[in-house]
Protein backbone atom coordinates (compact mmCIF):
# COMPACT_ATOMS: atom_id res chain seq x y z
CA UNK A 1 0.00 0.00 0.00
CA UNK A 2 1.55 3.34 -1.05
CA UNK A 3 1.68 6.35 1.30
CA UNK A 4 -1.11 8.29 -0.45
CA UNK A 5 -3.52 5.36 -0.29
CA UNK A 6 -2.64 4.71 3.35
CA UNK A 7 -3.35 8.34 4.27
CA UNK A 8 -6.64 8.20 2.37
CA UNK A 9 -7.63 5.13 4.38
CA UNK A 10 -6.75 6.87 7.64
CA UNK A 11 -8.95 9.87 6.75
CA UNK A 12 -11.97 7.94 5.53
CA UNK A 13 -13.85 7.97 8.79
CA UNK A 14 -17.38 6.55 8.60
CA UNK A 15 -18.57 4.63 5.56
CA UNK A 16 -22.18 3.54 4.97
CA UNK A 17 -22.72 1.12 2.09
CA UNK A 18 -26.09 -0.07 0.77
CA UNK A 19 -27.87 -0.26 4.14
CA UNK A 20 -31.30 -1.88 4.29
CA UNK A 21 -33.47 -2.24 7.38
CA UNK A 22 -37.05 -3.42 7.87
CA UNK A 23 -39.29 -3.66 10.92
CA UNK A 24 -41.92 -6.24 10.06
CA UNK A 25 -43.66 -4.98 6.92
CA UNK A 26 -42.18 -1.51 7.29
CA UNK A 27 -39.14 -0.83 5.11
CA UNK A 28 -37.21 1.81 7.08
CA UNK A 29 -34.02 2.05 4.98
CA UNK A 30 -33.47 1.21 1.33
CA UNK A 31 -29.92 1.15 0.00
CA UNK A 32 -28.48 4.07 1.97
CA UNK A 33 -24.86 4.90 1.14
CA UNK A 34 -22.59 7.83 2.03
CA UNK A 35 -19.29 8.60 3.79
CA UNK A 36 -18.10 11.04 6.43
CA UNK A 37 -14.43 12.03 6.39
CA UNK A 38 -12.60 12.50 9.67
CA UNK A 39 -13.11 16.05 10.96
CA UNK A 40 -16.17 16.57 8.75
CA UNK A 41 -19.59 17.62 10.03
CA UNK A 42 -22.44 16.02 8.06
CA UNK A 43 -26.11 16.76 8.62
CA UNK A 44 -28.71 14.05 8.10
CA UNK A 45 -31.76 16.05 7.03
CA UNK A 46 -35.30 14.86 6.40
CA UNK A 47 -38.92 14.79 7.61
CA UNK A 48 -40.21 12.57 10.41
CA UNK A 49 -40.37 8.93 9.36
CA UNK A 50 -37.72 9.19 6.63
CA UNK A 51 -35.31 6.80 8.40
CA UNK A 52 -32.94 9.20 10.19
CA UNK A 53 -33.33 7.67 13.66
CA UNK A 54 -33.12 4.13 12.30
CA UNK A 55 -29.88 4.96 10.53
CA UNK A 56 -28.49 6.48 13.73
CA UNK A 57 -29.35 3.30 15.65
CA UNK A 58 -27.57 1.16 13.06
CA UNK A 59 -24.43 3.31 13.15
CA UNK A 60 -24.41 3.24 16.95
CA UNK A 61 -24.77 -0.55 16.92
CA UNK A 62 -28.13 -0.50 18.70
CA UNK A 63 -29.74 -2.22 15.69
CA UNK A 64 -28.35 -4.67 13.12
CA UNK A 65 -28.85 -3.97 9.40
CA UNK A 66 -30.65 -6.51 7.22
CA UNK A 67 -28.17 -5.82 4.46
CA UNK A 68 -25.21 -3.53 3.86
CA UNK A 69 -22.05 -2.51 5.65
CA UNK A 70 -20.99 0.10 8.21
CA UNK A 71 -17.25 0.76 8.50
CA UNK A 72 -14.67 3.03 10.06
CA UNK A 73 -11.44 3.71 8.20
CA UNK A 74 -12.20 0.85 5.87
CA UNK A 75 -12.72 -1.73 8.64
CA UNK A 76 -16.17 -3.26 9.10
CA UNK A 77 -18.06 -2.56 12.32
CA UNK A 78 -20.21 -5.65 11.86
CA UNK A 79 -20.42 -7.53 15.14
CA UNK A 80 -18.78 -4.72 17.13
CA UNK A 81 -20.99 -3.90 20.17
CA UNK A 82 -21.99 -0.26 20.80
CA UNK A 83 -19.63 0.32 23.72
CA UNK A 84 -16.61 -0.74 21.65
CA UNK A 85 -17.33 1.49 18.64
CA UNK A 86 -16.01 4.60 20.41
CA UNK A 87 -18.93 6.66 19.11
CA UNK A 88 -20.69 9.36 21.13
CA UNK A 89 -24.45 9.96 21.04
CA UNK A 90 -26.34 13.04 22.20
CA UNK A 91 -30.14 13.06 22.31
CA UNK A 92 -32.72 15.85 22.10
CA UNK A 93 -33.81 15.47 25.74
CA UNK A 94 -30.12 15.36 26.89
CA UNK A 95 -30.85 12.46 29.33
CA UNK A 96 -28.82 14.02 32.16
CA UNK A 97 -28.82 12.15 35.48
CA UNK A 98 -30.82 14.31 37.93
CA UNK A 99 -29.15 12.76 40.99
CA UNK A 100 -25.65 13.62 39.74
CA UNK A 101 -24.01 17.04 39.60
CA UNK A 102 -22.55 18.50 36.40
CA UNK A 103 -19.11 16.99 36.89
CA UNK A 104 -20.49 13.51 37.59
CA UNK A 105 -22.71 13.69 34.52
CA UNK A 106 -19.76 14.61 32.31
CA UNK A 107 -17.61 11.90 33.91
CA UNK A 108 -20.13 9.12 33.31
CA UNK A 109 -18.60 7.79 30.10
CA UNK A 110 -15.12 8.05 31.53
CA UNK A 111 -16.14 6.00 34.57
CA UNK A 112 -17.57 3.33 32.30
CA UNK A 113 -14.22 3.26 30.49
CA UNK A 114 -12.39 2.94 33.85
CA UNK A 115 -10.35 6.14 33.58
CA UNK A 116 -8.03 6.88 36.50
CA UNK A 117 -9.49 9.42 38.95
CA UNK A 118 -6.94 12.16 38.35
CA UNK A 119 -7.03 11.82 34.60
CA UNK A 120 -10.84 11.76 34.68
CA UNK A 121 -11.10 14.94 36.74
CA UNK A 122 -8.71 16.74 34.39
CA UNK A 123 -10.71 15.65 31.34
CA UNK A 124 -14.00 16.76 32.93
CA UNK A 125 -12.55 20.20 33.65
CA UNK A 126 -11.08 20.41 30.14
CA UNK A 127 -14.34 19.46 28.46
CA UNK A 128 -16.45 21.84 30.55
CA UNK A 129 -14.05 24.63 29.60
CA UNK A 130 -14.52 23.72 25.92
CA UNK A 131 -18.28 24.23 26.19
CA UNK A 132 -18.02 27.40 28.23
CA UNK A 133 -18.96 25.93 31.63
CA UNK A 134 -15.75 26.26 33.62
CA UNK A 135 -16.49 26.18 37.34
CA UNK A 136 -19.79 24.30 36.94
CA UNK A 137 -18.45 20.96 38.16
CA UNK A 138 -20.37 20.94 41.46
CA UNK A 139 -23.56 22.54 40.14
CA UNK A 140 -26.85 20.63 40.43
CA UNK A 141 -28.17 19.95 36.92
CA UNK A 142 -31.71 20.88 38.01
CA UNK A 143 -30.55 24.49 38.51
CA UNK A 144 -29.28 24.84 34.93
CA UNK A 145 -31.00 26.63 32.08
CA UNK A 146 -31.92 24.74 28.91
CA UNK A 147 -28.85 26.04 27.13
CA UNK A 148 -26.58 25.05 30.01
CA UNK A 149 -28.08 21.56 30.12
CA UNK A 150 -27.45 21.24 26.39
CA UNK A 151 -23.78 22.11 26.93
CA UNK A 152 -23.43 19.60 29.77
CA UNK A 153 -24.87 16.90 27.53
CA UNK A 154 -22.43 17.92 24.80
CA UNK A 155 -19.52 17.84 27.25
CA UNK A 156 -20.54 14.35 28.42
CA UNK A 157 -20.64 13.12 24.81
CA UNK A 158 -17.26 14.70 23.97
CA UNK A 159 -15.38 13.72 27.14
CA UNK A 160 -14.38 10.15 26.07
CA UNK A 161 -12.83 11.45 22.79
CA UNK A 162 -15.42 9.79 20.47
CA UNK A 163 -14.25 8.96 16.97
CA UNK A 164 -17.70 10.01 15.78
CA UNK A 165 -20.19 12.22 17.59
CA UNK A 166 -23.85 11.68 16.66
CA UNK A 167 -26.35 14.35 17.63
CA UNK A 168 -30.06 13.51 17.39
CA UNK A 169 -32.13 16.73 17.17
CA UNK A 170 -30.05 18.24 20.01
CA UNK A 171 -31.59 21.72 19.78
CA UNK A 172 -35.19 20.74 19.09
CA UNK A 173 -36.48 21.48 22.61
CA UNK A 174 -35.06 25.02 22.79
CA UNK A 175 -36.69 28.32 21.83
CA UNK A 176 -35.66 29.91 18.53
CA UNK A 177 -33.31 32.60 19.86
CA UNK A 178 -31.42 30.19 22.12
CA UNK A 179 -31.32 27.55 19.39
CA UNK A 180 -29.73 29.94 16.91
CA UNK A 181 -27.10 31.07 19.42
CA UNK A 182 -26.20 27.55 20.53
CA UNK A 183 -26.03 26.37 16.93
CA UNK A 184 -23.24 28.84 16.25
CA UNK A 185 -21.43 27.84 19.44
CA UNK A 186 -21.83 24.15 18.67
CA UNK A 187 -20.26 24.59 15.25
CA UNK A 188 -17.34 26.50 16.76
CA UNK A 189 -16.75 23.81 19.40
CA UNK A 190 -16.87 20.90 16.94
CA UNK A 191 -14.57 22.60 14.44
CA UNK A 192 -12.10 23.70 17.12
CA UNK A 193 -11.85 20.06 18.21
CA UNK A 194 -11.83 18.78 14.60
CA UNK A 195 -14.60 16.47 15.77
CA UNK A 196 -16.17 14.16 13.20
CA UNK A 197 -19.92 14.55 13.62
CA UNK A 198 -23.27 13.39 12.24
CA UNK A 199 -26.01 15.88 13.06
CA UNK A 200 -29.58 14.61 12.66
CA UNK A 201 -32.32 17.19 12.13
CA UNK A 202 -35.56 17.97 10.30
CA UNK A 203 -34.68 21.68 10.24
CA UNK A 204 -32.95 22.86 7.06
CA UNK A 205 -31.69 26.06 8.70
CA UNK A 206 -29.85 24.04 11.35
CA UNK A 207 -28.40 21.68 8.74
CA UNK A 208 -27.25 24.50 6.45
CA UNK A 209 -25.77 26.57 9.29
CA UNK A 210 -23.75 23.76 10.84
CA UNK A 211 -22.79 21.15 8.27
CA UNK A 212 -19.99 20.86 5.74
CA UNK A 213 -22.24 18.53 3.72
CA UNK A 214 -25.90 17.56 3.95
CA UNK A 215 -27.49 14.16 3.30
CA UNK A 216 -31.18 14.63 2.49
CA UNK A 217 -33.34 11.58 3.27
CA UNK A 218 -36.72 10.67 1.77
CA UNK A 219 -38.68 7.52 2.63
CA UNK A 220 -35.64 5.53 3.69
CA UNK A 221 -33.45 6.58 0.79
CA UNK A 222 -30.82 9.22 0.13
CA UNK A 223 -32.47 11.90 -1.99
CA UNK A 224 -29.41 14.15 -2.42
CA UNK A 225 -25.93 14.73 -0.99
CA UNK A 226 -24.01 17.99 -1.28
CA UNK A 227 -22.84 21.14 0.41
CA UNK A 228 -25.59 23.41 1.76
CA UNK A 229 -24.98 25.78 -1.16
CA UNK A 230 -25.20 23.00 -3.76
CA UNK A 231 -28.42 21.60 -2.37
CA UNK A 232 -30.12 24.99 -2.08
CA UNK A 233 -29.02 26.22 -5.51
CA UNK A 234 -29.57 22.95 -7.38
CA UNK A 235 -32.01 20.55 -5.71
CA UNK A 236 -32.18 17.41 -7.82
CA UNK A 237 -35.82 16.48 -7.22
CA UNK A 238 -39.20 18.04 -6.57
CA UNK A 239 -39.17 16.46 -3.09
CA UNK A 240 -35.88 18.13 -2.10
CA UNK A 241 -36.97 21.51 -3.45
CA UNK A 242 -40.31 21.44 -1.64
CA UNK A 243 -38.81 20.12 1.60
CA UNK A 244 -36.38 23.05 1.59
CA UNK A 245 -39.32 25.41 1.22
CA UNK A 246 -38.59 26.11 -2.45
CA UNK A 247 -42.19 25.68 -3.49
CA UNK A 248 -42.16 27.55 -6.80
CA UNK A 249 -42.48 24.44 -8.96
CA UNK A 250 -43.83 24.82 -12.49
CA UNK A 251 -44.66 22.26 -15.13
CA UNK A 252 -42.43 22.79 -18.15
CA UNK A 253 -41.86 21.28 -21.55
CA UNK A 254 -38.76 21.12 -23.70
CA UNK A 255 -39.46 21.34 -27.41
CA UNK A 256 -36.94 22.00 -30.17
CA UNK A 257 -34.35 23.33 -27.76
CA UNK A 258 -36.77 25.67 -25.99
CA UNK A 259 -38.07 25.48 -22.43
CA UNK A 260 -41.76 26.32 -22.36
CA UNK A 261 -43.42 27.39 -19.09
CA UNK A 262 -46.44 29.41 -18.00
CA UNK A 263 -44.24 32.43 -17.46
CA UNK A 264 -42.42 32.34 -20.76
CA UNK A 265 -40.36 30.42 -23.28
CA UNK A 266 -36.60 30.33 -22.93
CA UNK A 267 -33.49 29.01 -24.61
CA UNK A 268 -32.54 25.67 -23.08
CA UNK A 269 -28.96 26.91 -22.56
CA UNK A 270 -26.91 24.90 -20.10
CA UNK A 271 -29.74 22.92 -18.53
CA UNK A 272 -29.05 19.33 -17.56
CA UNK A 273 -31.17 17.74 -20.26
CA UNK A 274 -31.82 18.74 -23.85
CA UNK A 275 -34.25 15.94 -24.69
CA UNK A 276 -37.77 16.94 -25.66
CA UNK A 277 -40.40 16.14 -23.05
CA UNK A 278 -42.06 17.24 -19.84
CA UNK A 279 -39.98 18.53 -16.94
CA UNK A 280 -40.44 20.23 -13.59
CA UNK A 281 -38.94 23.68 -13.19
CA UNK A 282 -38.07 25.48 -9.96
CA UNK A 283 -38.00 29.25 -9.63
CA UNK A 284 -36.01 30.27 -6.56
CA UNK A 285 -37.65 32.78 -4.21
CA UNK A 286 -34.73 35.18 -4.71
CA UNK A 287 -34.78 34.98 -8.50
CA UNK A 288 -37.06 37.91 -9.32
CA UNK A 289 -36.01 41.55 -9.37
CA UNK A 290 -38.27 44.58 -9.28
CA UNK A 291 -38.86 47.11 -12.04
CA UNK A 292 -38.27 44.62 -14.83
CA UNK A 293 -34.51 44.30 -14.36
CA UNK A 294 -33.22 41.24 -16.21
CA UNK A 295 -33.29 39.76 -19.68
CA UNK A 296 -36.91 38.56 -19.32
CA UNK A 297 -39.82 40.58 -17.94
CA UNK A 298 -43.23 39.48 -16.69
CA UNK A 299 -46.23 41.14 -15.06
CA UNK A 300 -47.93 39.68 -12.01
CA UNK A 301 -50.66 40.50 -9.52
CA UNK A 302 -49.77 40.68 -5.83
CA UNK A 303 -51.99 38.28 -3.88
CA UNK A 304 -50.51 38.63 -0.40
CA UNK A 305 -47.53 39.86 1.59
CA UNK A 306 -45.92 38.58 4.80
CA UNK A 307 -43.36 40.66 6.71
CA UNK A 308 -40.42 38.51 7.88
CA UNK A 309 -37.95 40.94 9.38
CA UNK A 310 -35.33 41.86 6.80
CA UNK A 311 -37.38 40.21 4.03
CA UNK A 312 -40.93 40.49 2.77
CA UNK A 313 -42.44 37.28 1.36
CA UNK A 314 -44.82 38.11 -1.48
CA UNK A 315 -47.31 35.84 -3.26
CA UNK A 316 -47.63 36.81 -6.91
CA UNK A 317 -49.90 35.36 -9.60
CA UNK A 318 -48.15 35.17 -12.97
CA UNK A 319 -50.11 33.77 -15.88
CA UNK A 320 -52.28 31.68 -13.56
CA UNK A 321 -49.33 30.35 -11.53
CA UNK A 322 -49.20 31.39 -7.85
CA UNK A 323 -45.54 31.87 -6.92
CA UNK A 324 -43.78 33.21 -3.81
CA UNK A 325 -40.81 35.56 -3.92
CA UNK A 326 -38.75 37.40 -1.33
CA UNK A 327 -37.71 41.05 -1.49
CA UNK A 328 -35.89 43.30 1.00
CA UNK A 329 -38.43 44.70 3.46
CA UNK A 330 -37.23 48.24 2.83
CA UNK A 331 -38.20 47.99 -0.85
CA UNK A 332 -41.49 49.77 -1.69
CA UNK A 333 -43.97 47.27 -3.14
CA UNK A 334 -47.38 47.70 -4.77
CA UNK A 335 -50.38 46.87 -2.60
CA UNK A 336 -52.24 43.56 -2.64
CA UNK A 337 -54.35 43.33 -5.79
CA UNK A 338 -52.09 45.65 -7.79
CA UNK A 339 -49.85 44.73 -10.72
CA UNK A 340 -46.10 44.40 -10.32
CA UNK A 341 -43.43 44.32 -13.03
CA UNK A 342 -40.69 41.76 -12.51
CA UNK A 343 -37.53 40.76 -14.31
CA UNK A 344 -35.13 37.84 -14.17
CA UNK A 345 -32.38 36.04 -16.04
CA UNK A 346 -33.65 32.51 -16.89
CA UNK A 347 -30.22 30.88 -16.71
CA UNK A 348 -29.96 31.99 -13.10
CA UNK A 349 -33.57 31.54 -12.04
CA UNK A 350 -34.44 28.10 -13.34
CA UNK A 351 -33.42 24.60 -12.45
CA UNK A 352 -34.75 21.55 -14.19
CA UNK A 353 -35.46 18.83 -11.66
Amino acid sequence: MNFEHKMEQLMRGLSIANLHKSFGETLALRGVSFEIAQGEIVALLGPSGCGKSTLLSLIAGLEIPDQGEIGWNGASLGGIPPHKRAFGLMFQDYMLFPHKNVGSNVAFGLEMAHWAQGKMEARVAETLEMVGLSGYTKRDVSTLSGGEQQRVALARALAPHPRLLMLDEPLGALDRALRERLLVELGQILRAMKQTALYVTHDQEEAFALADRVVVMDQGQVAQIGTPQEIYRRPTSVFVAQFLGLGNILAGKIHNGKLQTKIGEFEIGGFETRKDGSVSVMVRPDAMRLEGMGSHQVNGIICGQVFRGSLCRVQIEIQGALLTFEFPSATPLPKTGETIRLGFDPEEAFLIL
